[in-house]
């Protein structure tokens, strides 16, 4: 009887946390935790679900999976720099003390690292995986009604009403509605776009691609997932976050790859078949596979060409991205002309910070306080930087989780978090190749997540958001649920 309340506690709270990812910063919860902007709800909620089910897993004797090992090691990585970090000359940034501030940071690790382990540890059954992506699901539809009230009311009116304020302030603590752009549940239109790519987008592509669902409904073939894949990318475009698009057409590219290899392997074995003369003559065949490829080329130049050009009429600023002027000059000037030059200056203060600390870099969260000492001299004539430096209140950050990843845990702590990355890859790549359709799908969303983390790792430096670490966890799941049909395959464990 105490076995299934504890299990139907754990559910219960799964569901709450899957449908407070919508929410990355609800005003309530920015509160108790400090007032941080970072402050998802799902972070309070995480802790119930250790509490109830993550403890007394571990306690019984639970072994973690594998691809934990690597993720474990970067932790003592970083717990090794940012105490190493005691006996660096660290400069002095409006009196924010060094200890709390680096305990802040490896806090919010900590929470990504431990959504990473509840998420790869606690659905081994496909059923119950099933359920997580059909709650996934119903939340990102929220999102996208959200979003689309949001660009109803902008397009009728060129306004918002009085009472979406209202709202926005009890969901936001941004309190701010952008004009022409969606901004669905998020602080601000680049975490939508953030939450999409991470989580929703891969999912819904994934599940699109291998033609699977999780749900009943199918219309005329079309499923679920298919509408919400839709709504996701007019969404996107909507945000009219940069970043995004550009993670999302990189994981359209990838996606496309996987489907012309399988397409070039289909028309050359149909082309060896009427012409047997052409598998004898390794010349044919190099020349039938190197006019495929510049065949496929010419056409995903022609979808990405599209692209922009559509894109470029919701975001003037696309329009200097497709102009060949705007690229005459230095970095610096081409940066500005395409309006990101403060990122920039951003990440190449991070790089100035690991040049100077190149092993372990200057501790998790530290990079901030080198910031009046190793920031470009041209960033200081920016507006944006000018009153971050000088007028605002808190420490300074990359804003790229790369330019972090250097220059807070040096190449050494770079190495390992890439180290894991590549586990994940391998974990996805094996999971891609399962027959089975719903496991596949994880795979493959696996893959795309982290072809759009290349991309968003420009623009998110937060370990907080907890989308890529769930992801990442529910396709390790995934893994091992397919190694545990299979009893011939080989699934490495990690004790606890």
């Amino acid at each position: 009887m105490l076995e299934k309340i504890r299990l139907y506690w754990g559910e219960a709270v799964w569901f709450l946390l899957i449908f407070s990812l919508p929410f990355t910063s609800l005003p309530l919860v920015s509160k108790l935790m400090g007032g941080t902007m970072v402050s998802p709800p799902a972070i309070l909620i995480l802790i119930l679900l250790i509490l109830a089910w993550l403890v007394p897993w571990v306690l019984r004797g639970h072994q973690f999976p594998a691809q934990v090992v690597p993720l474990l090691v970067f932790v003592i990585v970083v717990l090794i720099a940012t105490s190493a970090s005691a006996f660096l000359p660290i400069p002095s940034f409006r009196g924010i003390p060094v200890f709390t501030n680096s305990l802040g940071a490896i806090i919010t690790l900590f929470i990504g690292v431990l959504f990473f382990l509840v998420a790869a540890g606690y659905p081994l059954e496909q059923s119950k995986l099933d359920r997580r992506l059909r709650w996934i699901n119903w939340s990102g539809l929220i999102i996208l009604a959200w979003s689309a009230v949001q660009m109803v009311y902008w397009s009728i009116y060129g306004a918002y009403p009085a009472w979406m304020y209202k709202v926005q302030i009890m969901i936001s603590a941004s309190h701010r509605l952008y004009n022409q752009r969606v901004t669905g549940l998020a602080y601000e239109p680049s975490w939508l776009a953030h939450q999409l790519n991470m989580l929703y987008l891969p999912l819904w592509m994934a599940m699109t691609y291998k033609r699977a669902t999780v749900h009943r409904f199918r219309f005329l073939g079309i499923t679920f997932e298919n509408i919400l894949l839709a709504g996701g990318v007019a969404t996107l475009v909507l945000s009219i976050s940069r970043v995004g698009l550009l993670g999302y057409l990189l994981t359209v590219a990838f996606l496309i790859f996987l489907a012309s290899q399988q397409l070039i392997a289909w028309l050359r074995r149909k082309l060896n078949e009427r012409w047997t003369n052409l598998s004898r003559k390794r010349s044919s065949q190099v020349f039938l596979t190197v006019g495929m490829y510049l065949l496929l080329g010419v056409i995903y130049f022609a979808i990405f060409a599209t692209a922009a050009v559509v894109i470029s009429k919701y975001d003037p600023r696309m329009e200097d991205f497709l102009n060949p002027a705007s690229y005459v000059g230095s970095f610096a000037q081409i940066a500005n002309r395409l309006a990101f030059v403060e990122r920039v200056f951003y990440w190449q203060t991070g790089w100035e910070i690991f040049k100077t600390y190149p092993w372990l870099g200057v501790g998790l969260g530290n990079a901030g306080y080198f910031f009046l000492e190793k920031m470009p001299p041209y960033g200081y004539s920016t507006v944006e930087i000018s009153s971050i430096l000088h007028t605002l209140g808190d420490l300074p950050n990359t804003k790229a989780l790369w330019a972090r990843l250097l220059s807070e845990t040096g190449v050494l702590g770079f190495s390992v978090f890439f180290s894991w990355l590549f586990v994940l890859w391998k974990t996805a790549t094996n999971t891609f190749q399962k027959t089975e359709r719903k496991v596949s799908a994880w795979g493959l969303a696996g893959l795309l997540c982290l072809v759009a983390l290349i991309i968003e790792g420009f623009s998110v430096d937060t370990f907080a958001l907890p989308y890529y670490w769930l992801l990442f966890g529910w396709m390790t799941a995934a893994s091992r649920i397919s190694a545990l049909n299979n009893p011939g395959a080989n699934q490495g464990n990690v004790a606890k």
